[in-house]
């Protein structure tokens, strides 16, 4: 049986790149001196210097792989373009060379990196106005609270992109894919793309709680490519073993929250 473009992209493309991605992440010094910093900035301005480095280290990771590995990471790239979501974000023609190639590919992962981050953060904040309006949790108890709740994230990753998309239509309201930077971190703080209340459910109690979405159907729409689960909700950090490489991205949203004073 053939092989589908998309088992192809994630397998040579999509997986060692965000694993090179995370490990870029793990061997920088800049998170802990943004954190070190965060107290002087509001929660807004902090997620965008974390943008900007997040961004930065797309170039860092794709400098840091073996010249073949990124050869053949661009070969998939020229041969499949046509199965790559580019969202018209600087989409290679049919004559662009292997630089141009991989210019694209760098401004799709920053692109995604970006968007990721803000499904998590919409995640994130919403759970954050629940656990402080319906539950009155407040510091440190509201900040573990969130921190076991990273299923809410996970939970997304579960879905072909076509039911992801109706799964959180379903869950904000909003129609649609969501579009970077069409939605961008001031839309989920400010409070203009969110989860409301009802459809969250708290499980467990003190030390044990935590957060889900309620229960919905899978969106029953044809699917016309397999359904892959994002690498970072595939693969475990190697720091940290016992953490998916989206629950790292998690906890370090937290961070940002608690530096940010968020959790007072």
């Amino acid at each position: 049986m053939a092989v589908h473009p998309k088992d192809v992209l994630y397998n040579g493309v999509y997986d060692p790149l965000t694993i090179a991605w995370f490990a870029a992440l793990a061997e920088s010094t800049e998170p802990a001196d943004l954190l070190a910093e965060a107290p002087r900035h509001d929660l807004v301005t902090n997620l965008l210097r974390f943008n900007d480095l997040f961004h930065r280290l797309v170039d860092i990771s794709l400098n840091g792989m073996h010249q073949k590995e990124v050869d053949d990471i661009v070969a998939i790239v020229k041969k499949y373009r046509n199965n790559v979501q580019w969202m018209g974000h600087n989409e290679p023609g049919l004559d662009t060379d292997d630089d141009g190639i991989r210019a694209s590919l760098s401004d799709k992962l920053k692109r995604n990196i970006s968007l990721g981050v803000i499904e998590a953060l919409i995640c994130l904040e919403s759970a954050y106005i629940y656990c402080d309006k319906e539950l009155g949790l407040t510091g440190e108890l509201l900040a573990e609270t969130l921190r076991r709740s990273r299923q809410l994230y996970a939970s997304l990753a579960l879905l072909h992109d076509d039911q992801e998309r109706e799964r959180l239509t379903e869950l904000t309201g909003v129609s649609g894919y969501l579009e970077y930077p069409k939605i961008n971190y001031h839309n989920v703080i400010n409070g203009d793309i969110t989860i409301a209340v009802d459809k969250f459910l708290a499980t467990g109690s003190g030390n044990w709680l935590r957060l889900r979405f309620v229960s919905a159907p899978i969106p029953a729409i044809p699917l016309d490519s397999p359904t892959k689960r994002c690498p970072a909700h595939r693969f475990r950090s190697s720091e940290q073993p016992e953490l998916m490489l989206n629950d790292v991205l998690w906890d370090l949203l937290i961070e940002i929250y608690r530096g940010s004073g968020r959790f007072r």
